[in-house]
Order: structure tokens, then sequence, then C-alpha cells
């Protein structure tokens, strides 16, 4: 519902005040962290309540409902797929305030991944190269995003890749995740990251990448970065694997999400 008084409110942090900057800031504030909130979601459900002049929902619904609504915070189910993955979707703005979840900007399509993976796999970096650059941002854009999980790369597809990386970019989100790339095929991908990147979310889960790749990637990490994502479910990291993740983790992260389900990593590994 758009209330007139949302105009001011969301005037005071930086959007329109209107009905387009209120459209705007529901855009903006609609991430899943948020979503999942449980005291948001309690007070969206109490706010539904009132706009709608109903009884409280707990009068109303259905025991399944008011278990639900009784157990947010304390249980959650699991992910659908491993974080993090590059996402093909993003909410949009369509008309009146409805928001809309609509292809990402950015994202290259799906025959132009499909001649991404071919490139790989035959190891024909110009093409790779040119198919990267050739994402939807606009000229000069230095962002770069491709889904490739589980395509059969392997190592020499990776190699491939990480030649293939333009050096000027600044965002790197980027899924290989089973691709059976192995310690050579993560040790080529660290050697191909640019040094200027600021964000950068990889996904290497499910490759047998090894405590050896794992020390390629984290000492090839850029210093610069600000947004660090890493997928490292089932690389087969161990103890050895976290201790060269901990030590080459950059300075200056204000974001950082690490997936390390499935890496045995024992006691000594936690608590590196």
């Amino acid at each position: 519902y758009l209330l007139e008084l949302q105009r001011p409110i969301v005037a005071r942090y930086g959007f329109e005040g209107s009905a387009k900057g209120v459209g705007d800031a529901m855009v903006a504030f609609i991430p899943e962290e948020i979503s999942k909130n449980s005291r948001v979601i309690k007070r969206n459900h109490q706010m539904e309540s009132l706009l709608r002049a109903e009884a409280p929902l707990c009068d109303s619904w259905g025991i399944a409902q008011q278990t639900s609504l009784r157990d947010v915070g304390y249980w959650r189910s699991p992910p659908s797929q491993r974080h993090p993955l590059v996402e093909r979707e993003e909410n949009r703005l369509i008309e009146n305030c409805v928001v809309a979840r609509v292809s990402r900007s950015g994202l290259l399509s799906a025959a132009d991944t499909e001649a991404l993976v071919g490139a790989c796999r035959g190891g024909d970096v110009a093409t790779a190269s040119r198919l990267l650059g050739s994402r939807q941002l606009g000229a000069g854009s230095r962002a770069a995003l491709a889904n490739m999980g589980y395509r059969a790369l392997g190592a020499a597809g990776a190699k491939t890749l990480g030649r293939a990386l333009g050096g000027d970019l600044e965002s790197l989100e980027l899924d290989v995740s089973g691709n059976n790339i192995g310690a050579a095929g993560a040790q080529a991908l660290a050697a191909g990251l640019p040094r200027g990147l600021r964000l950068l979310k990889l996904n290497v889960s499910n490759n047998r990448i090894t405590p050896s790749g794992l020390r390629a990637l984290a000492a090839a990490l850029p210093a610069a970065l600000e947004v660090l994502h890493l997928g490292l479910a089932g690389v087969q990291m161990g103890p050895e694997g976290a201790r060269a993740l901990a030590e080459g983790l950059p300075p200056r992260l204000q974001d950082l999400s690490l997936d390390l389900h499935g890496n045995a990593l024992t006691d000594e590994g936690v608590l590196l």
C-alpha cells in the first residue's frame, strides 16, 4: 500500500519525496536478509492487519500458519542452493510500486554463456575474453557476471577463463562450482584475478581444489577488496587450507561471507 505519509519519510533517506521515491525505497529495502528477520516479518504481518482492517492474524490464521510465525527466528529452512551463486534475477520496480523479479542487468545471456563455456573448453582465450567483454552494462563498465556452474570446464577450461578475465575489472561475480577444475584450475583462476578488484563473489564449491589450490587462491586475493564472498563447500581444503585462507584475507574487507560446508576442518581449522 502506498501511503502519503511515506513520502517525507523516504525523503529523509535520500529518495525522492514522491510516489516514485516510495517505489524506489521498496526496491532498495527488499533484500533477503531483511525479509527473513523475525521482527520485520512479525511487524509486516501486524501492518497488513491494520491496513486491511481485519482481525489480528493470530485470531484468523490456521494452526500451521501460527506455528510457522511462532518459529520465526528459531528455525529456517536451508538455502535451496549453496551460497554464493551469481544471481540470475533482481528486484525491479515495474509500475505503481509493484516489485517483480526480472533478469539481472549485466548477466551474460544463456546463448553467450553457452558460447563462453565452449570457448573455455576449446582453449579459445580471444573468444572467451570477447564474450566476457560483451556484458550489457554500458561502455567502460568494469563489472563482469557469469554463472558457469556444472558445465564440465575441467582444469584446462578454468585456465582459459582465468586468462580471459579483463585486467581492468573492479567487480567480478563468477560461479564455476562443480566443474572438476582441481588444484590446477584453481591456481589458474587465481593467477587471472584482476588486481584492482573491489568486489569478488567467487563460487568454486564442489571442486576438489585441495589445500594447494586454496593456498594459491588465498595468496592471489587483491589487497583492494572490500567485498568478498567465497563459495568453498566441498573443496577438500582441510585445516591447512583454512590456515592459508585466514592468512590471505585482504586488510580492507568490509563485507566477508564464506561457505565452508563439508571441508572437514576439525577444531584446528575452525580456530584459525
